[in-house]
């Protein structure tokens, strides 16, 4: 399902691993989905709108199309993409990738993350031109939305030079979060995870 036009906050889950786990449990979904409300089973991205800006988010798992080369191949694809709505001027464009892992397993789901994003993002500037013109501004985010992020990113790539191709080569903003804040229809700003919002294990 894909939302258009939102102007409130946004919550994005991924039921998948839960699914697996609870296979007789039901559930409003086996996938990725938007939400409006926390779900006490998981964690959730959650996307903030203060000042109401209008975005659109799309989910990947429902849209296989745009993620499929010329021979019906699948890429490595991310969860979802999140877009601002704007007539004129660049906006904020982002790729989010969610992992639900344990503690001592999130570097190397980190590693995975960024290697997805990466690809997605290739897949979608190379074989779709889908960010010709330099209309967007363009963010990659990973989260783990169960596990507060207390480290940068960077300690968990082991190779440097890696971060800054995304930034000086392909003038990718790499976001490693649990949460943004919409600034303005162009930027957008790591943030905490609200109280109202915070996913609290039992």
């Amino acid at each position: 399902m894909n939302i258009d036009n939102i102007t409130e906050d946004l919550l994005i889950v991924d039921y998948t691993e839960y699914h697996q786990k609870h296979p007789a449990e039901i559930l409003p979904s086996d996938g990725v989905m938007f939400i409006e409300s926390p779900d006490p089973r998981l964690g959730a991205f959650c996307i903030l709108n203060p000042n109401h800006h209008p975005y659109s988010a799309i989910n990947l798992e429902t849209n296989p199309g745009l993620v499929t080369d010329e021979k019906g191949q699948a890429v490595k694809q991310c969860e979802c993409i999140c877009c601002a709505h704007r007539t004129e001027g660049r906006r904020w464009i982002m790729l989010l990738e969610l992992k639900y892992c344990e503690k001592d397993n999130i570097p190397d789901n980190m590693q995975n993350a960024l290697e997805k994003l990466e690809k997605c993002y290739d897949f979608l500037n190379e074989k779709k031109q889908y960010f010709d013109g330099c209309q967007y501004k363009v963010y990659i985010c990973a989260s783990h939305p169960e596990h507060e992020v207390s480290e940068p990113f960077g300690s968990f790539i082991y190779n440097q030079d890696r971060l800054l191709d995304l930034k000086e080569k392909k003038s990718i903003n790499l976001l490693y979060c649990n949460a943004v804040k919409i600034l303005t229809p162009e930027h957008l700003q790591q943030s905490k995870v609200p109280h109202k919002y915070q996913f609290v294990r039992k």
